[in-house]
């Protein structure tokens, strides 16, 4: 049983989705930025934490 409040639904445009992909892959960016875009990534697909 989950316990503490509701996670909101995170939504986003296309372009939004397709700017934090390219976060992700890219290897010029600090690592902590790409692990922030996938941590929201995952989070909007329903992961939890």
């Amino acid at each position: 049983m989950r316990t503490g409040r509701p996670k909101a639904q995170l939504e986003f445009s296309a372009p939004e989705r397709s700017q934090l992909e390219a976060f992700v892959r890219s290897r010029s960016l600090p690592a902590a930025l790409a692990l922030r875009a996938r941590i929201i990534l995952r989070s909007a697909d329903g992961e939890d934490n």
